[in-house]
């Protein structure tokens, strides 16, 4: 649950402000509604995976920190932020690529993006550190397999070329891993709170 929650909140930040900031910043949309319709059915498949994963479980009951809660997901989901600007001036700025393949760049971006969270909340050590299960795994590579596809063959959406979208899933490879050795100061105060006080007798 807590891993569902934080990757949850993670997530809206991140798509919901770079959506409407990137409109007000560009003049127009860094991504298609039919590409936003696309990243909710990938992203989900890997979410609903979560019920099967390894996870631990506290010594206590846990009483969550909401605000803390939002502050982690909010610190996580700002690197990513980041990133995401960073792939649309790219695509438009560096590569030179049109509008639509840019959305596809992004697309393909906030997918990744979406998956590497998952993992990075799924474990409050490095995330290596413990196995996720099988079908979480199955459903990550099977995500990623098929939005590769569909964005270099252009289906569904403008091609990008093969190059640039390895280039781009190694550099998020890159800053996933980057930012996994700032996390658990992020998500210290998650579940700092979960002493409970014994009933009376």
């Amino acid at each position: 649950m807590l891993t569902y929650t934080s990757n949850k909140i993670a997530k809206t930040f991140q798509v919901s402000l770079f959506l409407g900031l990137g409109l007000l910043a560009t003049g127009t949309f860094v991504t298609t509604p039919r590409l936003v319709l696309l990243l909710l059915f990938a992203n989900d498949f890997v979410t609903m995976s979560l019920a099967t994963d390894r996870v631990g479980f506290s010594a206590s009951p846990d009483r969550w920190k909401v605000p803390s809660l939002s502050r982690a997901a909010l610190g996580v989901a700002g690197p990513w932020l980041v990133v995401s600007f960073a792939t649309y001036l790219i695509g438009r700025h560096v590569l030179a690529l049109g509008l639509a393949a840019t959305q596809t760049l992004v697309f393909v971006m906030l997918v990744a993006t979406g998956q590497a969270t998952i993992y990075l909340v799924r474990e409050r050590r490095r995330l290596w550190a413990s196995r996720p299960s099988a079908w979480m795994l199955a459903a990550t590579v099977a995500d990623l397999g098929v939005v590769t596809l569909f964005a270099t063959r252009g289906i569904l959406m403008a091609a990008v070329p093969l190059v640039d979208i390895g280039v781009l899933l190694s550099a998020l490879l890159a800053a996933t891993l980057a930012l996994d050795l700032v996390k658990g100061f992020l998500l210290a105060g998650v579940r700092a709170d979960t002493t409970v006080a014994a009933p009376a007798t």
